[in-house]
Formats: C-alpha cells, structure tokens, sequence
C-alpha cells in the first residue's frame, strides 16, 4: 500500500493516466495531491473497487437513487474468513508495516461500497482492532452515515457470518456476502428473495475487465471513471481516523 503513491505519481509526471489498486493511497495528504496533480495535467486517476460492479450493489443503487426503500436507518455489517494469501514474502505481516491489516484489505472495500451507495457523510464513533504488534486481523467499527449508526466487523482469523443488513424507512434488505447475485427483501412482515438483474456487460466480462474497460473509456473521455479518486478521498479519510483513534482489544498472556 505504501508505494501506491509515489508509483501513481511517477505515471502521471509521464503523461500517463492511472489506475491504482485499492486503498489508493494510506495517507489523506496523497490522495489530495494525486487529485490536484490529475487535475492540472487533465489525467485520470481510477481505483480499483470492484464491488461496484457487482450485480447486488448495481441494483440496491438503483433501487435506492428511485426512491424505493426511504431513508437509511442502519448498517450491520460482519465479514471475514480465514486468510489464505499465497505470498512469498512476509512484508505485509511485519511489526513495522503500516495499515496493510484487514482494515486496510477488507475494510476499505466495506467503506466504499457503502460510499458508492449513499455517499453520506461519515462520522467516527468508535474502533478497536489487534494490530498493537504489527498488522490488525480483526477490527469492529462503530460509525455513522448521515447520522444512521453503521456497525463493522471484519476478521482474517475465521469465518464470520459475512451477511450485511440494511434497514430502511420502508424495508429491511440482507445480503448473503457470498452471493453477489441476489438478496432479501423484509417489507410488511414478508421476506422476498430478489435476484439482482446481470448488467450487459457483466454477462462478457469479469469484474476486472469491467474495471479496465471503464479506466480505458474514462482515458479516452468517454464516461467517467467508475471510481475516481475523487470519489475515494472521503473513505480515505474516514480510513486514516480509524486508525488514529482506534483502541486495541486487550492482550492476554498465553493466547495464540
């Protein structure tokens, strides 16, 4: 994560636009020159989320920008499972490496997707996580979102529930984290489970290559950047207070 910067900056000195993996940069002072240097050299600086073109977040979206299920109440979200990284090299594990645990890996996804959804404005309650002898496996996140409270939690330890449930004035909606394609729906004391419908291009495409084809589109101007940089500095930000005013959950002796 710490080299994202100066590799982003590098690009855009040559010209070139730049699509940045996510979280596209640790600290908030970045993100503001990467924006004001894409800014001045009219390059596009992209990140890569692509929860935002899963079928389910496309849809709620939509549902939610036409009005169908009223105003946000609350956010529990609870996900993780255990880590499996094939790496070769230990730096993103050492006591010295900074924000690469799961709130860095995980939670920024959280974040933005939510972003994405509502683009609210965030107040921190309150964090906790391990990481006071190198990077943080588990972490709990009490937040607010326009004033509706916002519970995460996120473990690389074992499996968690992974289910998100959002209520609204009009409905409650709960996602399966695992299925991207389909979700339930609570309104009048009945539940429905509704499929999301498959964009056109996801029925060709992976996610992946959705994020390139819109970064090469957004290069060329032809339609915006699925998720500018612009778009990422609030989670960011959000990001950068947790892990200032984050507690840790107390150490026992003899526990592995």
């Amino acid at each position: 994560n710490g080299l994202h910067f100066a590799m982003a900056k590098e690009a855009l000195a040559r010209g070139a636009h730049a699509l940045i993996e996510k979280p596209f940069v640790v600290w908030p002072e970045e993100g503001r020159e990467l924006l004001a240097i894409s800014r001045s050299m009219n390059r596009v600086v992209a990140v890569n989320q692509p929860r935002r073109t899963l079928r389910n977040t496309l849809e709620l979206r939509n549902r939610q920008a036409r009005g169908d299920f009223g105003a946000l109440r609350s956010i529990e979200h609870n996900e993780g499972n255990k880590l499996k990284w094939p790496f070769r090299a230990g730096a993103a594990f050492t006591p010295t490496a900074q924000r690469v645990g799961v709130i860095m890996d995980i939670g920024v996804h959280v974040l933005d997707t939510y972003q994405f959804l509502f683009k609210p404005k965030w107040t921190l309650e309150s964090a906790i996580h391990d990481g006071f002898r190198g990077p943080e496996g588990l972490a709990e996140m009490v937040l607010a979102a326009d004033g509706a409270p916002v519970s995460v939690t996120l473990s690389r330890y074992q499996k968690q529930k992974n289910i998100a449930r959002l209520t609204f004035d009009a409905c409650e909606i709960t996602i399966l984290l695992n299925d991207t394609t389909s979700y339930f729906e609570k309104r009048g004391g009945r539940t429905v489970r509704r499929r999301a419908p498959l964009p056109i291009e996801a029925s060709t495409m992976s996610a992946g290559e959705i994020v390139l084809n819109n970064f090469v589109g957004a290069g060329e101007g032809r339609e915006d950047a699925l998720c500018g940089a612009e778009e990422s500095l609030p989670v960011i930000g959000l990001l950068d207070e947790v892990y200032r005013r984050a507690t840790h959950f107390p150490m026992t002796l003899g526990t592995v």
